[in-house]
């Protein structure tokens, strides 16, 4: 259902304790300092190496979601660089009772883009709702297929909390200890950087969430609706309420000639309906015609 009049006591403690996070969260990201805040979100990712079976299991799914007349559609694909595991914060964790109390049934895994720092502030006090509106108005999007999402995951700097996570495991690249020695130019001139400048030079990177999305019952619509107001569009209409029907309390905008998108999109319009769970660093490969054509 649409935002509820009255939220249970603990989210209520958690949606006042988000300000309180953004403030830590602002006061240790400035001018790269290793503050408490990075601090913070640092334990609540860890990397999810790449013999382990979620990472597998994650590379699979994303595979899996790349349909190939979305391929052909945005002319290119996408392969899991690196994997974090998001262990979910105090308020992540109200949000995620709240939506079991609710009661809106099993959440669907899906994928959100957006850039690296945003990504870090998600998982610290997770999704806002936007002051503007896309599409379907105000509201959190997300895609089934994740090539969807490639398109809204801006490049930029690794934030300092997963710096931090990703230098445990290698250089901050995907590179193994072990393998430094091949690299040592780069190696050099980050030690060299570091040296004279006080901190290390970080790649540019691209990062999607994969979230659990506590869609509920789905309104599907097929014609954009920038101005739509979840608190009436998710409304049953009189008859169907005294009939029984629960409102809705999410929206479907499915894809394809009949829909107002090329590939499919949901949206949820209050923030304790997604949880991330993962945070996926990523690169994108441009496809050749010839390569699109030989796809099935």
């Amino acid at each position: 259902a649409p935002r509820p009049a009255a939220l249970s006591g603990a989210l209520a403690v958690v949606v006042a304790a988000r300000g309180v996070a953004w403030r830590v969260w602002a006061m240790g990201g400035g001018q790269g300092t290793l503050g408490g805040a990075v601090a913070v979100v640092s334990d609540l990712i860890e990397e999810v190496p790449r013999q382990e079976r979620a990472f597998h299991d994650i590379v699979q799914l994303t595979t899996k979601r790349m349909k190939a007349k979305h391929m052909r559609h945005y002319k290119y694909t996408m392969r899991v660089n690196r994997l974090f595991r998001i262990k979910p914060s105090e308020i992540l964790q109200g949000y995620a009772a709240e939506a079991r109390r609710l009661n809106l049934g099993e959440p669907k895994m899906l994928f959100h883009g957006t850039t690296p720092v945003n990504a870090e502030k998600i998982l610290l006090e997770g999704f806002e709702i936007p002051r503007r509106g896309g599409m379907f108005g105000r509201g959190i999007y997300f895609a089934k297929d994740p090539l969807k999402s490639v398109r809204y995951a801006q490049q930029g700097v690794r934030g300092e909390a997963v710096a931090r996570k990703a230098g445990q495991t290698g250089l901050g690249s995907g590179v193994s200890p072990t393998e430094e020695s091949s690299q040592f130019p780069s190696v050099w001139f980050n030690n060299l950087w570091q040296s004279v400048f006080g901190s290390e030079t970080r790649e540019n990177v691209r990062h999607m969430l994969l979230c659990e999305v506590h869609l509920g019952n789905s309104r599907t619509l097929r014609s954009a609706k920038p101005q739509f107001d979840p608190s009436k569009g998710l409304r049953r209409t009189w008859p169907l309420e005294k009939l029984g029907a629960k409102d809705y309390s999410s929206v479907r905008a499915p894809g394809g000639t009949l829909g107002a998108v090329k590939v499919t999109e949901y949206v949820v319009y209050n923030e304790y309906q997604a949880i991330p769970r993962f945070l996926i660093e990523f690169e994108q490969t441009n496809i050749t015609a010839g390569q699109l054509w030989g796809r099935a």
